[in-house]
């Protein structure tokens, strides 16, 4: 990985170390992130969780703002496509880097909005691309205030589990961690707000459930990519339970945010992570059972 980074710096590409858990491989990356994934090594990722940018704004939608009340639903060009083609065009280019990056059977996580996140997940599926296992929906138990009252509030977040499996034909998940009943619903509930967020990033998701998203499809030291980063909820939520990261964010306003969020979890365990001891998972025990298990029928 150390030559790996070597050979992507250059001068659009900003590397920052932040010796957080390996400094060989855990690294926040200013970049685009098509350009950065290009350099990356064919099955190099354990597991991918990313948020893309939905292509919602200035559509006319209107969202609510606690501190300046109803305003218009744009959170900046960096959400913006000349045209709903040029976007799922994009989308595609993403997933097809996605794929080659990606270790056989490993998982993805990935984040729509919930008008293109169905199709896009049932057109992957289609074209070959990845298996679509199952919609994940992050429930908002405080969901913002409808400004026209002509419709439902928006509650949920819409993401979906796909697999890299198709050159495969093998149904079973190169990783697969169950936690408890309690916490594998694929409805996961958080609250929003004042309070609840980490960071200023319009669109940050929780990271407590991100958390446990890393955890279920990685096991420890792993590494886990996040093409579009934001506020830095996969990072961090990966520097908690001691899985690698690679960290992509092309704005540079909201990766001075995640690098900041990152150095506050760093707190004061920065003289002792060099020589903790490695997250152990309560379920540890259960692994290379997960792994040699067989189902009685495909699906």
């Amino acid at each position: 990985m150390a030559s790996l980074l070597k050979r992507l710096h250059r001068e659009d590409v900003l590397f920052i170390n932040l010796n957080l858990m390996n400094t060989d491989h855990s690294q926040l990356i200013q970049g685009d992130c098509l350009e950065v994934m290009a350099q990356l090594p064919n099955q190099s990722v354990d597991f991918i969780c990313s948020d893309f940018p939905y292509n919602i704004s200035g559509k006319g939608g209107l969202t609510y703002n606690s501190k300046k009340g109803v305003v218009a639903a744009d959170f900046g060009e960096w959400d913006k496509w000349e045209s709903e083609e040029a976007y799922f065009n994009f989308v595609f280019q993403v997933c097809a880097e996605y794929k080659r990056i990606l270790k056989p059977n490993a998982s993805l996580v990935l984040f729509f909005d919930y008008h293109t996140g169905g199709w896009l997940a049932h057109e992957l599926e289609r074209r070959r691309v990845f298996q679509f296992k199952n919609p994940i929906l992050l429930h908002k138990e405080n969901p913002v205030h409808h400004c026209k009252q002509n419709g439902f509030r928006s509650c949920f977040e819409w993401g979906v589990w796909l697999l890299n499996n198709m050159d495969t034909g093998d149904y079973r998940p190169r990783t697969f961690n169950f936690l408890s009943q309690e916490a594998m619903t694929n409805v996961m509930s958080y609250r929003i707000g004042p309070g609840y967020k980490k960071s200023k990033h319009p669109t940050e998701k929780p990271e407590h459930l991100i958390q446990r998203l890393v955890e279920v499809f990685s096991n420890p030291w792993d590494l886990v990519l996040d093409s579009f980063a934001g506020g830095g909820s996969t990072p961090a939520a990966c520097l908690r339970c001691n899985r690698r990261y690679l960290a992509i964010e092309k704005d540079p306003r909201y990766f001075q945010m995640m690098k900041e969020r990152l150095q506050i979890h760093q707190g004061p365990q920065k003289e002792e992570i060099s020589t903790r001891q490695p997250y152990v998972s309560p379920l540890a025990n259960l692994v290379s059972q997960i792994k040699e298990w067989k189902p009685a029928t495909t699906y």
